[in-house]
């Protein structure tokens, strides 16, 4: 009974020293047995040595730059922050979530790095302080309204790995003048260019045949009265809503 009870003292002392260990640690900041300052405005999860941010934990932040070693944006990691201005994220980072800068209203710049892969459906809707946007060179995949209501945003190009334009991708981008898609796209969805009220361009990489023979979904351009669509082999004027 004595050992027991002293092997049960040893154990509850062994607890207090180790908690004062960390005294002062942000238990998201300790990784890997070490505290790493560069997420300390972080909220994230792990796995191994792999970091996906999740948050922020201040409100006020109004730039923000990714760490190293971060691989993803999860879903509504800044949704609604209303502060952020400019976002830096650094090579190594594949994917933007779902909704992940939603309403991000004045943030004015981000870069897209070329190891991104995936951009989630509604990742900037709503981010109207944009006027310009290049996206990575590997980009596969843009959700559906990935860039809805960017209504400051002019011109985009879709990077040559695309092939399909999610319903809404740039539903309701009142400044949106010019569009670059390229070659490989076959299918265009519901509401695309819907209310771009502005759209004069469409630059597509291949031929005019290759321009008529993409899937369109019924309304993909809805309220958009015309505009021009310049294919490799030649120009269809004024392509019209019907």
């Amino acid at each position: 009974m004595k050992r027991k009870i002293a092997l049960t003292v040893c154990i509850l002392a062994l607890a207090v020293c180790m908690s004062c260990v960390f005294v002062g640690c942000d238990i998201f900041t300790f990784i890997n047995g070490q505290n790493n300052e560069a997420f300390n405005d972080f909220y994230f999860t792990t796995s191994g040595e792999k970091y996906i941010i999740t948050g922020l934990k201040s409100t006020s932040v109004q730039e923000v730059s990714i760490p190293e070693g971060v691989v993803g944006i999860g879903d509504n990691a800044f949704k609604q922050n209303s502060q952020i201005a400019t976002v830096t994220l650094k090579e190594g980072v594949a994917y933007i979530g779902a909704h992940a800068f939603e309403g991000c209203s004045r943030m004015t710049s981000i870069n897209i790095p070329s190891t991104i892969t995936s951009i989630g459906e509604s990742a900037f809707k709503y981010c109207n302080g944009l006027t310009s946007l290049t996206l990575g060179a590997n980009v596969v995949t843009i959700g559906a309204e990935a860039f809805a209501n960017c209504q400051g945003l002019t011109t985009l190009t879709i990077p040559s790995k695309v092939t399909r334009l999610s319903a809404g991708t740039f539903y309701s981008c009142t400044s949106m003048v010019t569009v670059s898609l390229p070659a490989g796209v076959v299918y265009i969805g519901e509401e695309v260019f819907a209310y771009c009220t502005a759209l004069q361009t469409i630059n597509f990489g291949g031929t005019m045949a290759q321009w008529n023979a993409i899937e369109k979904v019924s309304g993909w351009k809805d309220e958009v009265t015309s505009f021009n669509v310049v294919c490799s082999d030649g120009v269809i004027e004024s392509y019209m809503v019907y």
